[in-house]
């Protein structure tokens, strides 16, 4: 029997036909792209640095060896950004030339403070620290989470506070409330805790800390799924200077 198609018929059979071939063009159209990150100064690898597909939103952490692997949409360019905290962080180009050789970054440390210059209030002054600090807190919506989410006046930890601190885990003794290691944020980036985070992230290089220690407090935003599933119960936000 012979089938004659015309008109709409035969256009819809032409549609059909390709839309049921797309989705075996695009599972082929992926670029596995490595990218190494070192230190600028020492040359080691860096490692736990997040690495950012500023058009797809993927990113991964880079491992011990300081390396990380972005699958993507094959394309012929990728803007990536990499950030780790006390490293200025660095955007840049990828092309499709990278699939044959790996793309190696260095990233440049923070300078590090001078110990023991820290900022000081007069207790119990309404104090907000200097105008740079205010602002900071003020751009990353401090002071608006201060008022509406509904947290005690103790969760959020300002400059005048910080300055009465040896180490930020000396908080619990100051605010009733510590750090929650498993869902914290450094400037917006969440982080994963070691010893070199705590030893950069001395409380005279802290702009104003909060401290979600309760579910219903944590803005939407900060409230993510942990790896094992479970919705996050507490969560921690340093601000830097």
């Amino acid at each position: 029997m012979r089938v004659v198609l015309r008109g709409r018929a035969y256009a819809f059979v032409i549609a059909a036909s390709l839309t049921c071939l797309r989705p075996a063009v695009a599972q082929g159209l992926q670029l596995s792209l490595p990218i190494t990150v070192v230190d600028s100064v020492t040359g080691l690898p860096v490692a736990d640095a997040q690495v950012l597909d500023l058009r797809t939103r993927v990113s991964a952490l880079t491992n011990k060896s300081g390396t990380a692997v972005l699958t993507l949409p094959d394309s012929s360019e990728a803007l990536i950004t990499l950030r780790k905290v006390g490293y200025r962080p660095l955007t840049r180009l990828v092309t499709a030339a990278n699939r044959v050789n790996p793309v190696t970054v260095s990233l440049v440390p923070l300078p590090q403070p001078v110990p023991g210059v820290v900022t000081s209030g007069r207790p119990g002054a309404p104090h907000r620290g200097p105008a740079d600090t205010l602002r900071t807190l003020e751009l990353n919506g401090f002071y608006e989470r201060r008022r509406r989410t509904g947290a005690p006046t103790s969760a959020f930890v300002t400059e005048e506070k910080l300055s009465r601190l040896t180490t930020l885990t000396d908080l619990r003794h100051l605010t009733g409330r510590g750090l929650c290691a498993q869902n914290l944020y450094v400037d917006g980036m969440r982080v994963r805790v070691d010893r070199s985070l705590y030893s950069w992230l001395r409380p005279d290089r802290v702009a104003g800390i909060e401290l979600y220690t309760h579910a219903p407090e944590i803005p939407a935003l900060y409230n993510v799924t942990l790896p094992s599933g479970s919705s996050a119960i507490c969560a921690t936000l340093i601000w830097t200077k």
